[in-house]
């Protein structure tokens, strides 16, 4: 349970930032996206060597500890795709995987730098940050290829939404923001669980593990894709009076 409560803290404090921030200074809202988006990102990475059971209610998944936090790696894309357009959503990406390649550089340093620690926390530090390189580049791989996926099949939803969505019609806000965010974040959540567990993790661990890697990663990086959508629609609401950009 503390772990939903604190995903739900999380969330809530991004969404309020967010809006916040869009609607009252909205020449920072931006940067502050492409901040809150880079954090999550690299934070879900550094968390991913970390394999957990988690109980979603109708089963338990293997996942990584990453993954809890993933699906709302979209959100963010979709909050700056929402307000600034499609072409400052694929340079939020760009500028992810840019800090996200400078982190195993630094893990290199710091790796090649002589420790002062027993030799027991050394180890422990280099068995969990060392394959991270390896980890940080299948998800480097696959968060290229999905985020853009995602961003088209949003701002193609947006625009054509665009002729019946009104800042005044509350109801049409909420059904045509939840398509365009389900179905763009469900098809990224589930090209990515495909496609960083077979890059990270083949030939890495047991078969069997792989598989399971697998199925918890798609399931469950899209049931979270899908229950964190009122945090969108709230977001959404919050904003309905800020002038969207679409290029």
């Amino acid at each position: 349970m503390s772990l939903w409560i604190w995903w739900g803290i999380g969330l809530t404090i991004t969404t309020f930032i967010c809006s916040w921030v869009i609607v009252k200074r909205h020449q920072y809202g931006y940067p502050i996206l492409i901040a809150l988006f880079a954090g999550y990102v690299l934070s879900a990475n550094i968390l991913v060597p970390r394999i957990i059971e988690l109980d979603i209610g109708f089963t338990t998944l293997i996942l990584t500890t990453g993954s809890v936090i993933w699906p709302f790696t979209a959100q963010i894309s979709d909050m700056i795709n929402e307000i600034y357009g499609k072409k400052k959503a694929y340079l939020s990406v760009i500028i992810a995987y840019a800090i996200n390649l400078l982190f195993i550089t630094f893990i290199y340093m710091g790796a090649s730098v002589q420790s002062i620690w027993s030799s027991e926390e050394e180890i422990f530090w280099l068995n969990y940050f060392l394959p991270a390189p390896r980890i940080l580049i299948a998800s480097s791989v696959a968060f290229l290829i999905t985020q853009f996926v995602d961003i088209i099949i949003f701002a193609k939803l947006k625009s054509y939404f665009s002729k019946w969505e009104s800042s005044k019609n509350l109801k049409g806000i909420v059904i045509y923001c939840t398509v365009r965010s389900v179905s763009s974040d469900l098809v990224n959540m589930i090209l990515d669980g495909i496609i960083f567990t077979i890059l990270a993790f083949s030939f890495a661990v047991p078969f069997d593990i792989l598989i399971a890697l697998l199925i918890g990663g798609i399931i469950g990086k899209g049931f979270l894709a899908i229950i964190d959508t009122p945090w969108f629609i709230a977001f959404r609401i919050g904003v309905k009076n800020v002038e969207r950009e679409f290029d």
